[in-house]
């Protein structure tokens, strides 16, 4: 974002960004002179009229900020939301869902995929989610194809 803005303003619910992000990428945060990071922080207010105006956030300290600001960019996290699964599908230590090498979208569920950020090995980029996500489609109807024969070729001997 800096490369095509006057001044990025990062706003880190943490004390520090060492958790959730490589040292690699931190290091080059904090290298440009056009990011401003501010930890310990959130978000108060969105204000505008027609479209955004300004943003204005406070720090944990009480020191608080108000800027022009046009565009605002949400990142949710790199945490995945799997927790309620555990027990039903095979999860990384870190939480994400492990797919089949041979069918990467396929997890330890039969007719259960994972695309994106939250599939283990996935690059955690939105355009491949985007593209695992039509990929996947293609096996989830040979999967429902596969599913629907067998069971028109198990519901006679259930029947008998």
């Amino acid at each position: 974002m800096s490369k095509t803005t006057a001044q990025v303003h990062l706003l880190v619910k943490q004390k520090d960004l060492s958790s959730t992000m490589s040292t690699y990428l931190i290091e080059r945060l904090q290298a440009s002179p056009k990011v401003q990071i501010y930890f310990d922080t959130e978000l108060t207010a969105l204000t505008g009229h027609e479209s955004l105006e300004k943003v204005g956030w406070r720090s944990a300290d009480g020191r608080s900020w108000t800027k022009p600001v046009r565009n605002i960019f949400v990142m949710i996290g790199a945490v995945p939301n799997t927790d309620w699964l555990k027990g039903y599908i095979r999860l990384d230590p870190n939480g994400y869902i492990v797919t089949d090498p041979m069918s990467p979208f396929e997890t330890s569920q039969p007719g259960v995929f994972a695309v994106g950020d939250v599939r283990a090995g996935s690059s955690k980029r939105v355009a491949a989610a985007v593209g695992e996500g039509s990929v996947v489609i293609r096996q989830v109807h040979r999967y429902l194809a596969r599913a629907s024969a067998v069971e028109a070729i198990a519901l006679p001997s259930i029947s008998k």
